[in-house]
């Protein structure tokens, strides 16, 4: 069988969005190169389901402290998964509690910008933020050189997860804090923003695209060890984006502004 067609399992966790917690119980049934990639939308459809209840549920006034608590569990749950959950390092990887800190971070910067006093303060103390994004990225280059930067690696569960969660909220804060900054001209340029439109086609298409050429050309798997494997990446990444920009305008295009039309 040709790996890109490998290690499915049983459908349904697809059809559900629960394949994230199947593999964790059940191995080898990750989806392979052609629903590998779809445990992440099976964690924020999760994700989705329970933060209404939150919004709803939980005081205006407390809602920051429960959004903090939360962020901060995802590592608790993660380093609980590490020493006593199946399949060590996976688990910690696929599963929503150990994954919502960045997530409810989202959350978090949707509260922030609503906040007047906290969008001027970022304004006049931008460099607070840069030097926290300087930071994180030391500390990212550490665990890379102390090998531990891998998504399976203790360091990446400990720290690692949570640090990148950080540095993209306050990249995001930055950009909305002041639309004249160059972060926010660099972020608008039109090619960037045409990709963005495309961004979800291109995560659910790179992966099983990028398999089928690699082994079409005889590599066992992606892989750029020379010349000719970086021309097939690169072919890959030209057939990606066209699947994506076609599937966007014949089907999502018309999903969003269907659903638009029922909010």
């Amino acid at each position: 069988m040709i790996p890109v067609f490998a290690g499915f399992g049983s459908p349904w966790p697809f059809f559900t969005y629960t394949q994230n917690i199947t593999q964790v119980l059940v191995p080898n049934t990750e989806g392979g190169a052609v629903l590998g990639v779809t445990w992440s939308l099976a964690v924020e459809d999760q994700f989705y389901l329970i933060l209404p209840f939150i919004i709803y549920y939980v005081p205006p006034k407390r809602l920051l402290g429960c959004l903090l608590l939360f962020i901060a569990s995802s590592t608790v749950f993660r380093l609980a998964m590490w020493y006593w959950g199946p399949r060590q390092g996976w688990a910690g990887y696929v599963l929503l509690p150990c994954r919502w800190d960045s997530l409810f971070m989202g959350v978090l910067g949707a509260w922030l910008t609503r906040q007047p006093r906290f969008m001027c303060w970022l304004r006049d103390n931008r460099w607070a933020f840069y030097g926290l994004m300087f930071i994180i990225g030391m500390i990212i280059t550490i665990l890379r050189v102390e090998r531990q930067g891998n998504l399976m690696y203790f360091g990446m569960h400990m720290l690692g997860f949570l640090c990148l969660a950080i540095f993209y909220l306050s990249l995001i804060l930055l950009v909305l804090a002041d639309k004249e900054n160059w972060l926010a001209k660099f972020f608008s340029m039109r090619w960037l923003c045409g990709l963005g439109l495309i961004s979800y086609g291109v995560y659910i298409f790179h992966q099983p695209v990028s398999w089928l050429l690699h082994t079409l050309a005889g590599n066992a798997e992606p892989t750029m060890l020379n010349w000719r494997d970086v021309g097939i990446t690169m072919a890959a990444l030209f057939v990606t984006v066209s699947i994506a920009a076609g599937s966007w305008k014949i089907f999502e295009s018309k999903m969003v502004r269907w659903g638009r039309r029922h909010t």
